[in-house]
C-alpha cells in the first residue's frame, strides 16, 4: 500500500491521471493489508456455481466495509476507486480532483489507524509503571 501511494506522489508531477491510477492500486493494497479477499465462489448463477470469481475492487470495498462494521468505511474507498477508475481509463483527471483525493486518503487512513497510536501511549504508560 505504502509503496504505491509513493509511486502516486512521484507521479503527481507528471501525469495526474497515472497519479490517480496509482491511488486506486494503493486502494487495493489496502483490502490486502486488512485481508479482503480478491475472489469467492460463484453461487447466483447455476451455470457457473462452484467456479471461482475475480471481485473487482467496488465489491471488496463493500466487503471491507461490513469488515471493519461501518458503511462510513466504504463511501471514502468508493470515492477514490472512482477518481483511480478515472484516472485508469481517461485522462481526465485534474490536479484539483487529484489534490482532493489525497486529502480524502489522508483522512481516511488517520481514521483507519488512529487506534494504534491510542493503544502505543497505554502500552509505553504500562511498561514505565514497572520502573
Amino acid at each position: 500500500m505504502v509503496k504505491e501511494l509513493k509511486l502516486s506522489f512521484e507521479l503527481y508531477w507528471g501525469d495526474y491521471s497515472v497519479c490517480a491510477s496509482r491511488l486506486r492500486t494503493s486502494l487495493e493494497r489496502m483490502m490486502d493489508h486488512f485481508g479482503v479477499a480478491k475472489t469467492r465462489i460463484q453461487k447466483k448463477d447455476a451455470a457457473k456455481d462452484g467456479k471461482r470469481r475475480v471481485l473487482d475492487l467496488s465489491a471488496r470495498i463493500d466487503m471491507f466495509a461490513n469488515k471493519i462494521g461501518s458503511k462510513e468505511h466504504s463511501e471514502t474507498p468508493h470515492a477514490l476507486r472512482t477518481i483511480g477508475n478515472l484516472g485508469a481509463h481517461s485522462s481526465k483527471v485534474s490536479q484539483a480532483a487529484v489534490l482532493d483525493a489525497y486529502q480524502l486518503c489522508e483522512m481516511a487512513l488517520e481514521d483507519l489507524f488512529k487506534d494504534r497510536g491510542e493503544s502505543t501511549k497505554a502500552i509505553i504508560k504500562r511498561l514505565k509503571a514497572h520502573r
